[in-house]
């Protein structure tokens, strides 16, 4: 009898502690999906961004060929050129819906940017946006005939230099902070199972000590029950002689 009450309180701390450890791996699951979800959808939202920034380059080119196909007298629609370039920059500094593409009218929801850095080049981008499309206006209103119109080209050619170069700045900034936030999911989702990891081999070893103790405790109780089974034995057999 004795010995069925040592296996059962056994049996039910082996129950306790696998349901213990089971606890934890649900915990562990709960914890890391979310993160592993968030680490796997994070670049695909980031890349959205960064693919709208690369655009900003692709249309500054495609503005820049309209403008100076107008000033040869060939018809080119730079107007909307310009209202997506616009468009374009205030959602990636502010936040908003844009159309991606100039042929779609469905548009995209973009947050505001991420960072002071970005902001700030975005910013710049903006300025140098204004100044560019006001020099291009005033090249298309500058005659081939004046003297200054080869100067103004000159300067409106420059600025669109240098307002590419920019827009590479944010692309490549905008690809360094997605790279940085999936590294730090990464970071997070590491010490989430190092942390589960750590209580789990804890529980293990206070289980496997408790079970050493148990053990140890059971064989000096039964040695004491064989002991006083033994006095008992001696005893009767004493009193029936």
């Amino acid at each position: 009898m004795s010995d069925g009450l040592f296996r059962s309180g056994k049996a039910g701390s082996v129950i306790w502690t696998l349901g213990g450890i089971f606890g934890l791996l649900i915990i562990t699951a709960v914890s890391i999906v979310p993160l592993s979800l968030t680490i796997l959808q994070r670049p695909q939202s980031d890349a959205l961004v960064i693919d709208m920034a690369g655009r900003q380059r692709m249309l500054l080119e495609r503005h820049m060929k309209e403008v100076l196909l107008v000033t040869q007298g060939i018809d080119a629609s730079y107007e909307r050129t310009r209202e997506t370039l616009r468009a374009g920059v205030l959602a990636l500094l502010y936040g908003g819906t844009v159309a991606v593409h100039m042929d779609q009218e469905n548009g995209v929801s973009f947050p505001p940017a991420p960072t002071d850095q970005i902001r700030d080049k975005l910013r710049e981008q903006q300025r140098l946006l204004d100044t560019l499309l006001v020099q291009a206006d005033r090249l298309l209103n500058t005659p081939h005939t004046d003297p200054s119109y080869h100067t103004i080209r000159d300067d409106v050619l420059k600025d669109n230099a240098v307002l590419l170069g920019v827009a590479n700045e944010v692309v490549s900034l905008l690809a360094r902070h997605s790279e940085y936030r999936v590294r730090t999911l990464l970071g997070w989702e590491f010490v989430v199972v190092l942390l589960v990891v750590s209580v789990a081999t804890v529980r293990t070893w206070r289980f496997v000590q408790s079970e050493i103790a148990l053990q140890h405790s059971q064989a000096v109780t039964l040695q004491a029950l064989r002991q006083s089974d033994a006095v008992k034995s001696a005893l009767l057999s004493s009193v029936s002689h």
